[in-house]
């Protein structure tokens, strides 16, 4: 069958002899596209199209995305609530070690007075029940009292248990006056000297 440029004369022809053949556009170019507002428009349609392709990644990368950053949150939420739960118990920790502190600074508080409640302690166990102390001076070599006594008897009583105290070196009387007859009493002072074990207990206070 012979072909359609085969058909025509001219056609076949002109193709022996070198001729182009123009091309036929069937769908010509609407001209408002070769106007300035058509290449715009034309312009931004093209930049348009590829900004929703790129849009559409981002939303679709971002829906991925969401998965790993849940989990991570949930990572992040349970390593919080577990290092609340170690601070709380450091609080609870804090408190006990605050306790055992006071505990132990009210301990060494009673043993740096340790010295003065033993002598306070051997004066309540020699003291006579008609001494009464106007003056209980504690110093680091010896200890000073004064006070009133109701009679001689009870005087000498109370300077011979002072005298039989391991803890006091020396006993010595300092004052004595006999009362008259509004205040019968007697009036004394003694002066003690610690041994060297009790002085050295006082001497660290």
């Amino acid at each position: 069958m012979p072909s359609l440029i085969s058909s025509l004369p001219f056609l076949s022809s002109g193709k022996k002899a070198g001729l182009q053949i123009p091309s036929l556009n069937l769908y010509p170019e609407d001209p408002f596209y070769a106007t300035p507002i058509g290449k715009i428009l034309r312009w931004a349609v093209s930049i348009g199209r590829h900004i929703v392709i790129f849009t559409e990644v981002i939303v679709i990368v971002s829906f991925f995305s969401r998965f790993t950053l849940d989990r991570q949150l949930t990572d992040l939420n349970r390593s919080i609530i577990q290092k609340q739960a170690i601070v709380e118990s450091y609080d609870t920790l804090e408190a006990d070690v605050r306790e055992v502190q006071e505990q132990t600074d009210d301990i060494a508080a009673i043993l740096d007075q340790q010295g003065r409640y033993e002598v306070m302690a051997i004066l309540q166990r020699v003291t006579p029940s008609d001494v009464v102390y106007d003056q209980i001076s504690l110093r680091r070599e010896k200890l000073n009292i004064s006070g009133t006594i109701r009679s001689n008897r009870s005087l000498e009583v109370f300077v011979d248990r002072l005298k039989q105290v391991p803890e006091f070196e020396s006993v010595s009387i300092t004052n004595i006056q006999s009362g008259d007859v509004r205040d019968p009493g007697i009036t004394f002072g003694v002066s003690l000297t610690y041994s060297r074990g009790l002085a050295e207990v006082l001497q660290e206070e």
